[in-house]
């Protein structure tokens, strides 16, 4: 399964701690974890907004 973890933007220097146990979790379970900002670019990870949702199976934030 991948999922996307999306950080909520605000300023700071270390992603927020829900978000890592989350992570933890789910690469314990052998999922791949990507994290994002709330407010990326236009085309993160070369994909824009429709297409990460077709990209991944499960899209989460805090």
């Amino acid at each position: 399964m991948r999922v996307l973890l999306v950080e909520p933007g605000y300023t700071t220097l270390f992603p927020p701690l829900g978000l890592l146990r989350i992570s933890t979790w789910h690469k314990q379970k052998g999922d791949k974890v990507d994290f994002m900002k709330e407010n990326p670019p236009v085309d993160y990870f070369g994909y824009s907004y429709p297409k990460l949702k077709e990209w991944y199976d499960l899209i989460s934030s805090t």
